[in-house]
């Protein structure tokens, strides 16, 4: 048990720290997006005009949701 819970902290010890670890997060998800949305292009299977209006829309919603989750659960305030 003792050495099953010493392996698990340190396999937890070694993953990003705060900042690091949310920044790596979005630029995978924006790489993704963004080689996801070329391949589209490249095989024809959508115009152009359809990634960046499915883009804009995407964003919009992305940011309207973070808006409303901020308004409907505020952070706590410290020491709380």
């Amino acid at each position: 048990m003792l050495l099953a819970r010493r392996g698990i902290e340190a396999a937890i010890c070694c993953l990003p720290k705060g900042g690091r670890g949310v920044s790596a997060l979005k630029a995978g998800a924006v790489a993704v997006a963004l080689l996801i949305a070329v391949s589209r292009i490249y095989l024809y299977v959508h115009y152009p005009t359809d990634i960046l209006v499915g883009a804009v829309i995407g964003i919009g919603i992305g940011m309207l949701s973070v808006w409303a989750v901020g308004k409907l659960w505020p952070k706590a305030p410290p020491g709380a």
